[in-house]
């Protein structure tokens, strides 16, 4: 037996690039998830604001507090998702 005795045959290797940045989980919660993290942060932000609480502050920023804590998830959503199409984007160009 021997390499040498018949000619070589090319194999063919299927690629295709992996995208990882676009089959995530970040891009496609499922609704319940999303649902039971939307609940759950507000829950959060009301304890910590002290909202509904036993003695409720009487001050007037409560929801500015809370604009604020919408506006701070809404850039990081933001952020998230440019970053997600650049590094799928630098996966298709390699």
């Amino acid at each position: 037996w021997s390499l040498k005795a018949e000619p070589a045959e090319s194999a063919e290797i299927f690629w295709e690039p992996l995208n990882f940045f676009r089959m995530g989980l970040t891009l496609s919660p499922d609704g319940l998830s999303l649902l039971i993290g939307i609940t759950l942060t507000a829950a959060a932000a009301a304890l910590a604001l002290g909202i509904r609480g036993e003695q409720p502050r009487e001050t007037g920023w409560h929801g500015s507090v809370l604009l604020v804590l919408a506006g701070s998830l809404v850039v990081v959503m933001a952020a998230n998702l440019l970053a997600l199409a650049a590094g799928s984007a630098l996966i298709d160009l390699a």
